[in-house]
């Protein structure tokens, strides 16, 4: 299993990142959907991550 998960980050950090372009679009949207954004699974990853972060 900790094979998975190790194979599984290596995957995630080999993929590239959104450009300034790409992130700008996203702000833009987040902005106007706040409320929508907040109650999403994608809000709720981060805040867990965010808080995860936190306790370490």
């Amino acid at each position: 299993m900790i094979e998975n998960v190790i194979q599984r980050v290596r995957v995630i950090e080999s993929i590239p990142g959104a450009s300034e372009h790409q992130q700008e679009k996203i702000v833009q949207e987040v902005k106007k959907n706040t409320q929508k954004f907040i109650s999403s699974d994608a809000a709720r990853a981060i805040f867990n991550d965010l808080n995860n972060l936190d306790q370490s």
